[in-house]
């Protein structure tokens, strides 16, 4: 959660100081346990790590 907070405030920061009219930010985070099986340079090969997957929506407000 603290990776998708620290994303969303970071493109807010941009987007103000770009003075763009950035209206909403949506962050998507998916965690998955993957094998070690493909790794060639772990010790283990056994085991498995942490992969997150990061996506992002932004939505510009279009003045009429």
């Amino acid at each position: 959660m603290a990776l998708g907070s620290c994303t969303s405030m970071t493109l807010r920061m941009y987007a103000n100081r770009e003075k763009s009219n950035l209206e909403d930010i949506q962050v998507r985070l998916r965690h998955d346990r993957v094998s070690l099986d493909d790794c060639l340079s772990c010790e283990e090969r056994d085991g498995r790590v942490d992969r997150i997957t990061r996506t992002r929506a932004l939505e510009e407000h279009h003045g009429v």
